[in-house]
């Protein structure tokens, strides 16, 4: 069954790719993208990132294969454990004697033994019809939820000199839902960790200030026409700043960004995006221009 689970993923991938619809489509956007002034923690910097989004492929998808993957183990083969506990007790005393024979006291000690037993047994034909019948309707739900629309993102700074931004953001939209054919909105879960080494002006010194979010995210999507694609981005961050060790943490960061194609060329697109991490910040919005293939 989980083979056919995973198959049933990869077709609903396919099958996608016929509607000619942006959002439902299978796709990968790869490029390479410029990142001018992002702004965190009172600094400033840029970097140069490998771009890569996922429409409705197998990353995005994942989360519900590892569901029914979980069930399986959960449900324990063709046997079932079996455990028992015993307690007993048992009671002695303890003399105390001279070196003539003589007691001069006495202590009751009273010892309990605790036992724990586990075994194994196989399972009846009846127990096994019930566990298939229940990971034939787990399996048929996550190929259900996993024909829905779903995306995965990531960028990558690999930069290691100063005053460059380097690590990463990966965001996942497990669940999408479009509004009309045009449009979508999608909820998922965002990891970022982003690091510069900076030097302060007045002192010389360099110093490393990181941005680490994990932050539920939100994401809206219009396509009115396939040549432009904008979307929006919202992440509210789970951590909290007090407890950061790393020296910033902002409350949420917000995304937005449009991609042109040209009619009848879409595999070749250029992006542009605008980012500011921290609404209540004062820092300026950092800016980001990428070009890539769509395939």
């Amino acid at each position: 069954m989980t083979l056919v689970t995973a198959a049933l993923l990869l077709a609903t991938s396919s099958a996608a790719r016929a509607e000619d619809n942006y959002f439902t489509e299978t796709h990968y956007d790869l490029g390479i993208q410029s990142v001018q002034s992002l702004s965190f923690g009172g600094v400033s910097a840029s970097g140069t990132a490998v771009h890569l989004t996922e429409h409705n492929g197998l990353i995005s998808r994942v989360p519900y294969l590892l569901v029914y993957i979980f069930g399986v183990a959960q449900a324990g083969g063709d046997v079932r454990m079996v455990s028992g506990y015993s307690e007993s007790s048992s009671e002695s005393q303890l003399d105390f004697v001279t070196g003539n024979g003589k007691v001069v006291d006495s202590k009751r000690i009273i010892s309990t033994s605790r036992n724990l037993t586990v075994g194994f047994i196989p399972l009846t034909e009846e127990e096994k019809a019930r566990r298939d019948e229940g990971l034939e309707r787990l399996g048929g739900t996550m190929t259900v939820l996993a024909m829905l629309t779903s995306h995965f993102d990531l960028v990558y700074l690999p930069n290691r000199d100063d005053g460059h931004l380097r690590g990463f953001r990966a965001s996942l939209y497990p669940l999408a839902i479009g509004i009309t054919r045009y449009a979508e909105i999608a909820v998922g879960y965002a990891d970022t960790r982003l690091k510069v080494t900076a030097t302060d002006p007045a002192t010389g010194q360099r110093r490393n200030v990181q941005h680490q979010a994990r932050a539920i995210a939100a994401r809206v999507g219009l396509a009115p026409v396939r040549s432009l694609v904008l979307v929006g981005e919202y992440e509210a961050n789970l951590q909290r700043a007090d407890g950061a060790s790393f020296g910033f943490t902002a409350d949420s960061t917000i995304r937005a960004s449009a991609a042109l194609s040209i009619p009848y060329v879409e595999r070749l697109f250029c992006k542009l995006a605008a980012e500011r991490i921290g609404l209540a910040s004062s820092d300026p919005w950092g800016t980001s221009l990428e070009f890539g293939m769509r395939f």
